[in-house]
C-alpha cells in the first residue's frame, strides 16, 4: 500500500528540506504516516490545527499500524495536549492533563521511535527547560535505603500534596511504615512499605479499594507533579518579578500578596502568570524533541492563522487585565513569537500536508498523490434512503461489485468483531461474500478486517479500496447523547444544597415537616449543626446534620400543601400503619397482574430480517458491548412467547433510546403498535422529532399526544390511532386517558421510568395483558430494582461508556465578569445557547439584571422551581425553540431537558454544589457535535477549601466516559470523608 509514492517521498526527502504532499483524501494520510513511520524508522511529529484532530488522526494510524507491522514492533504513539494556560485568568489546573503531557515529555526521552500527535496551540506553549524539568525526576528501587522525611520533603518540593487517602496523581500519604504517592507516569499509584529506612516492599495497588497488587516492582521513576514548580531558592524569582514590577510602574499592584503566594507551596493556582518569572529561559516542545525526527505539518496554512488567532486573544486578554491592574506579562512572553507555524522547525527537514495544493510550489518541492475518498457510496446510500426504497444498501453494493470488476483490491474495515460480522451478513445478502484473516490482499476480493477507522480512502494508483463503516451507514458521530434527559431529582435529598429553607419534607419518625434552615448549638459541652424542622402548633425538631439521611423530599399529589403532622400524637404512626397496608394490598394485586402476565400467551414476533439488518446498521453511533447485549435481550425477548416486561438501566448518555427503538422498529415491522409514555411535554416533543428522524427513510408513522396539541388535532390523532393508521403514538399521562385507544397495541415503552407511579404504569399494561413492556431509567428506584432482583421483571445494564465521544470542556475559575462575556459571546458567535445556573432564587433577578448590563444584546430568560408550572414550561419550551440565547435558571434544569444547541453551561458558586450534582448539571451540554465548555465559576480560588478543589478538579477532568454512579460515590467518599474526620462526635447526639 502507497508503495509507489512512499518511495518518491523518501526519495526527495533526501534532496529536499521541506516537501508538500497534497490529494490526501479521507484516511489516505493516517495511511501515508503509518507506511512512513514502518518504512523509515523515523520518528515523526504531527501537528494539527485542533488538538481532537490529532487524536482522530492518531486512531486512524494506529488502526493502519495494526494492518501494516504484523509481527513488527511498531512505534509508540503519543499524545501531547494542550494545557489550555489563560495567564490572565484565575484558572484551577487540570491535573490529568498535565499528568498526560508530564509522561509524554519523560517518555519523549526514553522511545527511540515514536509517532507524537498534538496540536499548534501546544506546539507554541512555553514549558520549562528540559535541565530543569529532568532535574525533578527521581527513582526509588526496591531494598534500597532513604530517609523518609527526606523522601516527603522531596515530594513536597515536587508539587506533591499531603493527603489522608492517595487517589489522583500529585498526591501521597505517610502512615507509620507506609508512603503512598500516585506519580504522573503511572496509571495507578505506588505503596512503599519501609522496615526503618530500607523499602521493603513497591508495589503499585487499587485507588479504590486501596489494596496492594501481588507483583512487587524493582524500580519506579518519581515526576513532578506539576510542569511549573517553583525552585527551592526563590530569591531569584522575587527579584525578577520586582524587575516586572518597575517596568509596570503602578502603585495599586498588591506584590505583597504575591510574595506571600511564593512562600506557601512550589505551586498554586494562577501560577501561570508568573511562568517567566519563574523560568527566565525560553523553551517550546522542540527541546524535547528528537533531531531526528520529521516533523509533519497538516494543512500549514490553517495552522498559521490559528496561531494568529491565538495571539491576538492573548494580546485582547493582556489588555483587558491591564486595564483591571492587574500584575502581568506581556503576550511574547508565554507565546513564542512566530509570523507563520512552519517557523518552528526552520532549517530541518518537515513535511507540509494536506488536500487540494495552494498553488504551484515556491521553495518547496511538492507530490501530488491520487486519491479519493468513498463519497460516491455515501451519496448513493443517502439517494436511495431519500426514495424509500426497499433495498436501501442496493445502490451501494452496485458500486462496490463494480470495484470488484475492475480488479480493485478491498479492505472493509469492521470497528468490532460484532460490527464485522453484521457487514458480513449485509453483504452476503448482496452476494458479495468477504474473506477475513487473510494477510494477502488479491484483486477482485473483499478482504473483512477489525480496524477502527473513522473513514476510509481509494488510492487509484494502487488499485486498493479501504471501506469503512461510516462511508457505508454514516459517520458514527462524536459526542454522542441520545436524545433522553438525565436523571431526575433523586427521591432522597443528598446535598444540603437541594435542601432550601421553606421546603416540605418528611422525617421517618416524625413526619411531614417544613426545614427552617441550619442552626449551630451546644448540647452537653458539644457544638454540632443541626436541622431545624417545623411541625403543627410550630412545633420544633433539630435534627443533627449526621442524621440527614432520615430526611425525605415532601412528594405529594395535587397543587395543595400538605398538612403538617403533629408532634408528641399517633397521627404519624397511624398514617404509616395505612400506608404500610396500602402496599401489602397493592402488591398483591402487583403479584397477581405479573403472575397473569407470565402465563399469558404474548405475541411472539419473527426474528429480525434483512429490513431491520439495514435499518440498525444505519444507527449513526457505534454499539457498545453492553448495548449490544441489552438489544440482544430486548430483541429475544420479543420473539419469545410471553409478555416482555423489562428494565433497562443505564447511565446519562449510555444509548439506553436506541434500544428502545430498534424494539419499537422490530414491533411496528410486524405490523403492531407502540406507545412511548414519557414524563414531560417537552421530553415528548423531543422524542417526536427523536423518533422521526430515526425512521425517516422507513414508511412509520410517528405521532405526539401532548397539551402543546389543540383539541381537534388531539381528536384526530386519536382517531387515526384508532384505525391503525399511527404506528408509534409518544406522550405523557395523556396517553393513560380513557378516549385513547389503539388498534393493535404491542409494545410499551416507559422513559424515566422512576417518574411514575406504580399504577400510572400498570393502567396500560391491564388493559392487556399481552403486551410487551420495556421500561428505562438513568436511576431506578428501589422498588424497581427489587421487582428486577426478584425474577418479577428482568434487567439489563448498560455501564460501558461510548467510544470516542466528545469531552466537555471543563474550566474551574474565579468569578469574572470577563470570563462570562467571553464564553457567552462565543457560544453565540457559532449559533448556539447558554445555560446559567445561579442556584439562589433570592437573588436570580439581581443576577438577570446584572447580566443584562453585561451583555445587552443577549436575549435572556429567567426559570426556577418556584415559578408557576405553567410559566417555567413556557419558558423552557422558548428555550428549546431558540427563542432566547441564555437561560438563567436554578438547578431545575438538571432533569428533563435535552437541547443539542446548547453547548456552553456556566455555573455560579459551583463550590456549593457536590460533585454527582455538578456531573448531571454538565450533562445538559454536549449533546450535539459541537464541542461543549463548562465553566465553574468560583468566588476565589485561594479560598477554596481543599475537598470543594478536589472536588471541583475531578469533575473538570473527568469526560463523559465516566459513570454518573462511579461519580456519585467519589463525590460521597469525597464530602463523607470530611464529615468523618472533622464532626465524629455528633454521633453522640440524638434527635431531641
Amino acid at each position: 500500500m502507497l508503495q509507489a509514492p512512499l518511495a518518491a517521498i523518501t526519495a526527495r526527502l533526501g534532496e529536499e528540506k521541506e516537501l508538500e504532499i497534497h490529494g490526501l483524501r479521507g484516511s489516505a494520510l493516517a495511511l501515508l504516516l503509518a507506511r512512513l513511520a514502518v518504512a523509515s524508522g523515523r520518528s515523526l511529529v504531527v501537528v494539527s490545527e485542533e488538538y481532537q484532530q490529532s487524536l482522530e488522526l492518531r486512531r486512524d494510524v494506529a488502526a493502519y499500524l495494526q494492518l501494516l507491522s504484523a509481527g513488527e514492533r511498531p512505534p509508540v504513539l503519543l499524545n501531547f495536549p494542550p494545557l489550555q494556560r489563560l495567564p490572565y485568568r484565575q484558572v484551577l489546573p487540570l491535573i490529568t492533563l498535565e499528568q498526560a503531557r508530564i509522561a509524554t515529555l519523560y517518555r519523549l526521552r526514553q522511545e527511540k521511535h515514536y509517532l507524537l500527535f498534538t496540536s499548534i496551540t501546544a506546539l507554541a506553549d512555553r514549558l520549562a527547560p528540559p535541565e530543569l524539568f529532568f532535574r525533578r525526576f527521581f527513582t526509588l528501587e526496591w531494598g534500597e535505603a532513604i530517609d523518609r522525611e527526606e523522601l516527603v520533603e522531596r515530594l513536597a518540593a515536587n508539587g506533591y500534596l499531603r493527603v489522608p487517602t492517595v487517589d489522583e496523581p500529585g498526591d501521597y500519604s505517610l502512615r507509620g511504615s507506609i508512603l503512598d504517592l500516585f506519580s504522573p507516569l503511572y496509571d495507578q499509584p505506588i505503596r512503599l512499605d519501609f522496615f526503618g529506612d530500607e523499602i521493603e516492599s513497591l508495589r503499585h495497588f487499587d485507588p479504590v479499594s486501596q489494596r496492594s497488587r501481588k507483583e512487587e516492582l524493582e524500580r519506579v521513576t518519581i515526576a513532578p507533579a506539576h510542569e511549573i514548580l517553583l525552585p527551592a531558592n526563590r530569591e531569584a524569582v522575587k527579584e525578577r518579578l520586582k524587575a516586572r514590577f518597575v517596568e509596570l510602574n503602578n502603585s495599586r499592584l498588591d506584590m505583597g500578596g504575591i510574595y506571600r503566594r511564593l512562600q506557601r507551596e512550589p505551586h498554586f493556582p494562577g501560577i501561570d502568570a508568573l511562568l517567566p518569572a519563574v523560568y527566565p529561559a525560553w523553551a517550546d516542545l522542540r527541546d524535547y524533541l528528537d533531531e531526528a525526527g520529521l516533523p509533519v505539518l497538516v494543512e500549514p496554512a490553517r495552522l498559521d492563522d490559528k496561531l494568529q488567532n491565538l495571539q491576538q486573544m492573548l494580546a485582547d486578554a493582556h489588555e483587558k487585565a491591564a486595564a483591571r491592574q492587574q500584575f502581568t506579562y506581556p503576550p511574547t512572553a508565554f507565546l513564542a513569537p512566530v509570523a507563520a507555524s512552519r517557523d518552528f522547525f526552520v532549517g530541518r527537514q518537515q513535511l507540509l500536508v494536506g488536500g487540494e495544493a495552494a498553488g504551484p510550489p515556491a521553495a518547496a518541492a511538492a507530490i501530488e498523490i491520487n486519491s479519493r475518498d468513498n463519497r460516491d457510496l455515501r451519496d448513493a446510500l443517502r439517494l436511495a434512503a431519500a426514495s424509500q426504497e426497499e433495498r436501501l444498501f442496493a445502490p451501494a453494493a452496485a458500486i462496490i461489485q463494480g470495484w470488484l470488476r475492475q480488479g480493485q483490491r478491498i479492505i472493509l474495515c469492521g470497528r468490532s468483531r460484532a460490527s464485522g460480522e453484521r457487514l458480513q451478513r449485509l453483504l452476503a445478502d448482496y452476494e458479495l461474500p468477504c474473506a477475513s484473516d487473510d494477510e494477502q490482499l488479491h484483486p477482485g476480493k473483499i478482504n473483512l478486517r477489525q480496524l477502527s477507522l473513522g473513514q476510509g480512502t481509494r488510492l487509484v494508483d494502487e488499485r486498493l479500496v479501504i471501506i469503512t463503516e461510516s462511508d457505508i451507514f454514516g459517520a458514527k458521530k462524536k459526542g454522542r447523547r441520545p436524545s433522553r434527559p438525565g436523571s431526575g431529582r433523586q427521591q432522597f435529598y443528598d446535598d444540603f444544597s437541594a435542601l432550601k429553607t421553606g421546603d416540605y419534607i418528611t422525617h421517618i419518625d416524625y413526619g411531614i415537616g417544613i426545614y427552617r434552615g441550619l442552626q449551630t448549638m451546644e448540647v452537653e459541652g458539644i457544638v454540632n449543626d443541626y436541622l431545624v424542622l417545623e411541625y403543627q402548633d410550630r412545633d420544633l425538631v433539630y435534627v443533627p446534620v449526621d442524621r440527614f439521611n432520615l430526611i425525605h423530599a415532601y412528594h405529594g399529589t395535587g397543587d395543595q400543601p400538605p398538612r403538617l403532622t403533629k408532634l408528641g400524637g399517633s397521627q404519624w404512626e397511624r398514617s404509616k400503619a395505612k400506608a404500610r397496608q396500602a402496599i401489602d394490598d397493592f402488591l398483591v394485586e402487583l403479584v397477581d397482574l405479573y403472575a397473569s402476565r407470565q402465563v399469558e400467551n404474548g405475541h411472539a414476533y419473527p426474528p429480525p430480517d434483512r429490513v431491520y439488518g439495514e435499518f440498525e446498521a444505519g444507527f449513526p453511533y457505534e454499539e457498545t458491548p453492553d448495548q449490544r447485549q441489552a438489544i440482544d435481550e430486548v430483541i429475544a425477548d420479543l420473539q419469545a412467547a410471553r409478555p416482555m416486561d423489562r428494565l433497562i438501566c443505564g447511565d446519562v448518555g449510555y444509548g439506553k433510546t436506541e434500544v428502545a427503538i430498534r424494539a419499537v422498529f422490530l414491533v411496528v415491522n410486524s405490523g403492531r403498535q407502540a406507545a412511548i409514555l414519557v414524563p414531560t411535554t417537552i421530553l415528548a416533543q423531543q422524542h417526536y422529532h427523536t423518533f422521526r428522524e430515526r425512521f425517516a427513510s422507513h414508511p412509520i408513522e410517528v405521532a405526539v399526544l401532548s397539551r402543546f396539541k389543540s383539541p381537534a388535532e388531539q381528536q384526530e390523532i386519536i382517531r387515526r390511532l384508532r384505525e391503525g393508521k399511527v404506528d408509534v403514538l409518544i406522550g405523557t399521562h395523556r396517553l393513560l386517558q380513557k378516549d385513547v385507544v389503539f388498534k393493535n397495541l404491542g409494545l410499551l415503552v416507559l422513559d424515566e421510568e422512576h417518574k411514575f407511579g406504580v399504577r400510572h404504569k400498570e393502567r396500560l399494561t391491564t388493559l392487556k395483558k399481552n403486551i410487551d413492556v420495556l421500561s428505562m431509567s438513568a436511576t431506578p428506584i428501589p422498588r424497581t430494582l427489587q421487582m428486577s432482583l426478584s425474577g418479577l421483571r428482568t434487567l439489563s445494564a448498560i455501564t460501558t461508556a461510548p467510544r470516542d465521544r466528545l469531552a466537555v470542556r471543563t474550566y474551574v475559575a474565579a468569578y469574572d465578569d470577563e470570563i462570562i462575556r467571553e464564553a457567552v459571546t462565543k457560544e453565540l458567535g457559532r449559533g448556539g445557547q447558554v445555560f446559567f445556573v445561579h442556584n439562589e432564587v433570592t437573588t436570580i433577578e439581581a443576577m438577570a439584571n446584572h447580566l443584562r448590563a453585561l451583555l445587552p444584546t443577549v436575549r435572556l430568560a429567567v426559570a426556577h422551581g418556584q415559578m408557576p408550572p405553567a410559566a417555567l414550561e413556557k419558558v423552557m419550551l422558548a428555550f428549546a425553540n431558540h427563542e432566547t440565547d441564555l437561560l438563567l435558571c436554578s438547578t431545575i434544569i438538571e432533569s428533563g431537558l435535552d437541547i443539542p444547541n446548547a453547548n456552553t453551561l456556566i455555573i455560579n458558586k459551583a463550590h456549593r454544589f457536590g460533585l454527582a450534582q455538578l456531573y448531571q448539571l454538565r450533562g445538559r451540554v454536549g449533546r450535539a457535535q459541537k464541542k461543549a465548555y463548562a465553566y465553574l465559576l468560583v468566588p476565589s480560588l485561594d479560598q477554596l477549601s481543599y475537598d470543594a478543589r478536589r472536588r471541583l478538579t475531578a469533575l473538570a477532568e473527568a469526560s463523559e466516559l465516566g459513570s454518573g454512579f462511579r461519580i456519585a460515590m467519589q463525590d460521597l467518599e469525597i464530602r463523607g470523608a470530611g464529615n468523618l474526620l472533622g464532626k465524629k462526635q455528633s454521633g453522640h447526639i440524638s434527635a431531641i
